[in-house]
């Protein structure tokens, strides 16, 4: 079911990103940040997976130097 919940997560923010609904209501494109309180690692994951590479990439960065610190 958690999968799942995520799944859908994904398919309506990129649905948000392709039918313009975040340009509309926000005035400018935005990145979806998707957060899992239980499991915070796979933040990352789902946002890359939710966004347009351009809109996160610099929020993916902090996963590239969080990989670095762990050994």
């Amino acid at each position: 079911m958690d999968a799942q919940f995520q799944q859908l997560c994904v398919d309506l923010a990129r649905q948000f990103h392709t039918e313009g609904d975040l340009i509309r209501a926000l005035g400018r494109p935005l990145p979806v940040i998707l957060y899992d309180m239980f499991d915070p690692d796979v933040m990352f994951a789902l946002t890359r997976a939710a966004n347009p590479p351009a809109l996160v990439a610099d929020f993916l960065s902090a996963d590239a130097e969080n990989a670095d610190d762990t050994g």
